[in-house]
């Protein structure tokens, strides 16, 4: 009889590591960030070893996903190779093909909602202590008004890295770390101390956001908590108030365009620091007739380094996409994400709404960031781990 590593701690512990290692891997100077590949290969073998690997039974839903990612991804991608023999394209390739398999796994391990709580406890726990290490390491004053008003200013913006290699990357750890506590003080705590707690530690994260002047984490912020209560306000209105609400709020951002339409949009993508390269690369995918197929798939931090399109750039996954996989790529990742989208929304009212919250954020966040789907990104990790378990039928049956 086969044992079952999923019934002792190892998974857990191992899936620290992981974590941990994703977060540390963005930290400067540390040289051990490739060991989250052999962590993730070594979490797949223990769901292959595991009993439970034969009552595994993907749903529909899951099988879409998996299956949708595997074809993008992996078979799609495989077409720039056969076209450009990119080595790094099967590099690429091999990475996704590892992290749709961890995703599986966890969806194996992550059977209920004690398990999926307790993933979401660990994450948070991580990256908010190493945030807070990294502050005690090299403290800068975060309530510097100054600082802070200057935040969406082009010219003064004061950046600070927090020890991380971009204060980008500091910014989007601080999302997830008030993300992750946002879903255990609504679905997990029920004291009101431990509440208050977590309350507290999201202030002074949000301080160390602003301090990193990154608008993209910091609107992506607000637009989680107003979509979260927008969606919830939905759930509890009738079909009839649904579509008069829609109804308003279309008429709404049609009254707003027509107020507004005199504001000089080429002045508004220039305030992103961000049009010109996405004007830069675009135009060269179109001058050199790849606009269709694109450059080829291959992992973010060499192609915005050493890979031969290293001039190409475009801090925005959609764009990055278009890039990578051309115009067949862009439109098989709208089909693959509106599906997630439409099935989370479509859940009973009994299951929480925080993942198509979150979705519906990270689509927002990736105009900005290279980050909804990333093998080697912190953001990947946390939406996919929790993606793939929340469509299993007796975890929709659970109640919070």
């Amino acid at each position: 009889m086969r044992y079952s590593l999923f019934r002792t701690p190892l998974y857990k512990y191992t899936n620290i590591i992981l974590v941990y290692l994703y977060v540390a891997s963005n930290i400067q100077d540390f040289a051990y960030g490739n060991l989250k590949y052999i962590i993730l290969i070594f979490i797949i073998f223990l769901g292959i070893i595991s009993p439970r690997i034969n009552y595994m039974r993907l749903t529909k839903e899951n099988a879409i996903v998996i299956i949708g990612l595997t074809i993008i991804f992996v078979y799609y991608s495989m077409l720039g190779f056969l076209i450009d023999y990119e080595t790094q394209i099967l590099y690429s390739c091999f990475l996704s093909v590892i992290f749709i398999s961890y995703i599986w796994t966890a969806g194996i391990y992550i059977n209920n909602f004690k398990k999926y709580n307790q993933f979401v406890f660990q994450f948070f726990l991580i990256t908010t202590v190493i945030l807070i290490w990294n502050y005690v390491r090299d403290p800068v004053n975060i309530t510097n008004f100054a600082v802070i008003s200057n935040t969406f200013k082009i010219d003064d913006r004061v950046r600070n890295f927090f020890g991380f290699i971009h204060p980008n990357t500091a910014a989007n750890v601080c999302f997830l770390s008030i993300v992750s506590s946002f879903y255990l003080t609504n679905y997990v705590l029920r004291k009101r101390g431990s509440k208050i707690l977590l309350y507290l530690t999201n202030i002074f994260v949000f301080l160390i956001m602003l301090s990193t002047g990154s608008r993209g984490a910091i609107t992506s912020t607000f637009v989680f908590y107003c979509t979260f209560f927008l969606i919830k306000y939905i759930y509890k209105v009738s079909t009839s108030v649904r579509y008069i609400l829609s109804t308003l709020l279309v008429s709404l951002l049609c009254v707003c365009y027509l107020t507004f339409n005199g504001i000089n949009t080429q002045k508004v993508l220039d305030y992103t620091n961000r049009y010109a390269n996405w004007e830069y690369s675009i135009n060269y995918l179109l001058d050199n007739k790849m606009f269709l197929l694109g450059v080829g798939l291959t992992n973010p931090g060499y192609f915005y380094t050493t890979g031969r399109y290293h001039f190409l750039s475009s801090d925005n996954w959609f764009v990055y996409i278009f890039i990578t996989m051309g115009v067949i790529g862009v439109f098989l990742v709208i089909m693959l994400v509106s599906y997630i989208l439409l099935k989370l929304l479509n859940e009973p009212k009994s299951v929480n709404i925080f993942l198509p919250t979150l979705t519906i954020t990270l689509m927002y966040y990736s105009t900005m960031e290279n980050i909804f789907y990333n093998p080697s990104g912190l953001t990947s990790l946390f939406y996919w781990t929790l993606l793939i378990p929340y469509f299993n039928r007796k975890f929709l049956k659970e109640t919070i």
